[in-house]
């Protein structure tokens, strides 16, 4: 069994990732971005690594309670390939500093870069490839992303 065949049950969500697979391998392009949303113990991060596998993507893992500083998510974002899965569990508990660089890099897949510091720092938009990222979080009220 390959991708989201491996999924038991959870037939609601398999149908519409399924759905969201054929519509976007009909237009040829990286599906949107995707947020999980249910109690622990509900497979969210088995549906996203099956999700990904559909696409034949590799997926690269974060925890939003371990993304401390922008430059740790800087340095997860300007890794990730054309078309990689990013999945960032617990997606609510990331922390403002790195909110505030995953928001311009999941609208336009683009981070500044501060060089400097004062006066003298400078900003360089930094163009990210194209990738999908997949939050996962506990309850709707607890991703202040989504």
């Amino acid at each position: 069994m390959r991708g989201l065949e491996k999924i038991i049950g959870q037939t609601t969500i398999v149908s519409r990732l399924r759905a969201l697979k054929n519509f976007f391998a009909e237009k040829q392009a990286p599906p949107g971005h995707i947020l999980l949303i249910g109690p622990d113990g509900m497979g969210k991060r088995t549906i996203a690594l099956a999700f990904a596998e559909e696409f034949g993507s590799t997926v690269k893992m974060a925890f939003g309670r371990s993304i401390e500083r922008k430059g740790d998510l800087t340095a997860i974002l300007t890794s990730l390939e054309t078309r990689e899965f990013l999945l960032i569990e617990e997606i609510g508990r990331l922390r403002q500093p790195p909110r505030e660089i995953l928001g311009p890099a999941l609208e336009d897949f683009r981070i500044d870069l501060v060089i400097g510091q004062g006066a003298g720092a400078r900003i360089h938009p930094f163009v990210l490839n194209p990738f999908t990222c997949m939050g996962t979080c506990f309850k709707e009220t607890d991703c202040p992303l989504g």
